[in-house]
């Protein structure tokens, strides 16, 4: 086979500690009647976000380390990746949706099998709101648990 022409399929921004590091990926264009070869596809269509870096990295401080997305747009900056709070959030929101769900749903189908569920609410004061609008609001967060059968 013979190349017929490339083009450039996606661009990702792949998180290395100390350095942002763009990456190009080319699709060589081939004719072949027996066989079509598919290009990988992104974690989030249209995104420069790459999942084993970028995304896992965003959940990461999000999730474990408690780092709000305002506070991490300005560590994204200092390595180059521009971008902001709505975008991350966005990421946040489409990993939980397109990924996440199945294993909530298997999570949540096991525990509403038992027959006791434990439930803690839990409220914090939010003081600081990256739209802007006033921060004397609740945030909740709900802790579901079960006991062993």
């Amino acid at each position: 086979m013979t190349e017929v022409g490339h083009t450039i399929v996606r661009e990702e921004a792949k998180f290395i500690p100390a350095k942002m590091v763009k990456m190009q990926h080319i699709e060589h264009a081939y004719e072949c009647k027996v066989c079509k070869q598919d290009v990988s596809l992104p974690a989030i269509q249209r995104s420069l976000a790459d999942a084993k870096n970028v995304l896992a990295k965003v959940l990461h401080d999000k999730f474990i380390l408690y780092v709000p997305l305002y506070r991490q747009v300005n560590e994204w900056m200092r390595y180059g990746l521009e971008t902001n709070d709505k975008n991350l959030s966005n990421w946040v929101i489409r990993v939980a949706h397109d990924w996440l769900s199945p294993v909530y749903d298997r999570m949540k189908a096991l525990m509403m099998d038992k027959s006791l569920l434990h439930v803690d609410e839990t409220y914090w004061k939010v003081f600081r709101r990256s739209d802007g609008k006033s921060g004397q609001t609740n945030a909740y967060n709900w802790v579901y648990r079960t006991v062993p059968s």
